[in-house]
């Protein structure tokens, strides 16, 4: 398995498409990372297109184990977020 590309790597790469500065685009990558969370907290559904699709779920409250004793504790209702890719992203890679 290949490394996992990092936060620096990928400002690379999208300074490099789009011909743009490494500032301009981290500043770009962190805005779009803020208007992702800012939407996802609200409760909204976030779609970008041909890549992903952010969304929250409600989990209610459930036992889990602790896995360093093995007991089993009661954990409060959450929310889960949901990443679904999208059939752009799933094409391109299958047929890669």
């Amino acid at each position: 398995m290949a490394r996992p590309i990092t936060k620096a790597d990928l400002v690379a790469d999208i300074a490099a498409h789009s011909e743009v500065s490494k500032a301009e685009a981290a500043a770009a990558l962190d805005a779009v990372a803020a208007v992702i969370t800012t939407h996802l907290v609200a409760g909204n559904a976030v779609t970008l297109p041909g890549v992903a699709k952010f969304e929250t779920r409600e989990r209610p409250a459930r036992q889990v184990r602790n896995v360093s004793t093995g007991a089993m504790i009661d954990k409060e209702a959450d929310r889960a977020v949901k990443i679904s890719a999208l059939t752009g992203i799933k094409s391109a890679v299958n047929n890669a």
